[in-house]
């Protein structure tokens, strides 16, 4: 899972430089449906519980307040967020990352078809997520530009 948020930071990254944006355009030719690729067979696998997909995307797209909440809870929840700093200082900045997951969302929502739906449904449930984070200022006024 962090492998996939990590590929969209850097893509998210590269599309910020001026001489990055060809790159950009290449490494989404290239890993965008890997990706998510990799993504979907975490979700669609038969070996987790829905409650393991929840947590999963939760791990992924997770604002603020929640990400702030969860190190204050149960001991598998903290292991999570111990790892989510290392791909912070990865990134330029905190919005960086929650556009590179703002790219991500999009990438699973495009090839969502290929979803089984108990996946489908789990990822329904982040759709107030997304709606959230699209009314930040810096993020919106990044997915208009």
């Amino acid at each position: 899972a962090l492998c996939t948020l990590m590929t969209s930071a850097f893509k998210f990254s590269l599309s910020q430089q001026s001489h990055g944006k060809s790159a950009s355009e290449v490494m989404t030719d290239l890993l965008e449906k890997t990706t998510v690729d990799l993504l979907s067979a975490l979700l669609n696998t038969a070996e987790i519980t829905q409650e393991v997909r929840i947590t999963l995307l939760d791990f992924l797209f997770i604002d603020e307040q929640d990400f702030n909440k969860q190190s204050h809870d149960s001991q598998t929840k903290a292991s999570l967020v111990d790892v989510l700093p290392l791909s912070v200082e990865s990134t330029t900045s905190t919005c960086g990352l929650l556009l590179a997951r703002v790219l991500l969302f999009q990438s699973v929502m495009r090839y969502s078809s290929e979803l089984e739906e108990v996946a489908k449904l789990a990822i329904t449930k982040k759709l107030y997520w997304l709606l959230d984070v699209l009314t930040e200022k810096e993020v919106y006024t990044s997915v208009l530009s």
